[in-house]
């Protein structure tokens, strides 16, 4: 089985390219941008997983781009991972659709653990199906309309 695609936003090249390193030597697909807007056009042209994401960028504040890329892609998970990291701010983020917010320096046990949480959260998410009634017609309903704001709320159910 094929590993996830993980885009990693992080303005710092030690960071980056570390994190990068642990994600292949995982199997994970793990691609860098350095910018809120590489990262927006990087997602707009391929499918991505997971995406890792800097608070602080230098073109974009990570909140911001999170609220935006659930609006076009509701289906994609954000770990948020940021040297500029309080509660108030972890709880936002979380409240806007993060599926975790990580502080730096993340060990690499939490970092690996919290990203396999993600994607099993993401593929449970994708097999949930709701049995219907022998006698009912089958319809598609997205989560959003029974739990709006939830980070899976993107999936569809079988109803």
């Amino acid at each position: 089985m094929a590993k996830a695609k993980i885009l990693l936003v992080e303005d710092n090249l030690l960071v980056s390219t570390a994190v990068q390193d642990i994600l292949k030597d995982e199997g994970y697909d793990a691609s860098i941008c350095e910018s809120g807007k590489t990262a927006t056009e990087s997602l707009s042209k391929d499918s991505f997983n997971l995406v890792l994401l800097d608070m602080m960028l230098p073109d974009a504040n990570g909140r911001e781009l999170l609220l935006k890329w659930k609006k076009d892609y509701p289906e994609i998970l954000v770990i948020f991972m940021t040297a500029h990291g309080d509660i108030p701010t972890a709880v936002e983020c979380l409240k806007a659709g993060a599926f975790d917010f990580l502080t730096k320096p993340v060990e690499k046990p939490l970092l690996l653990k919290t990203i396999q949480n993600a994607l099993s959260h993401q593929t449970m998410a994708h097999q949930v199906t709701v049995p219907s009634l022998p006698s009912a017609k089958r319809t598609t309903r997205s989560l959003a309309t029974l739990w709006p704001g939830h980070p899976s709320c993107s999936r569809r159910l079988i109803w």
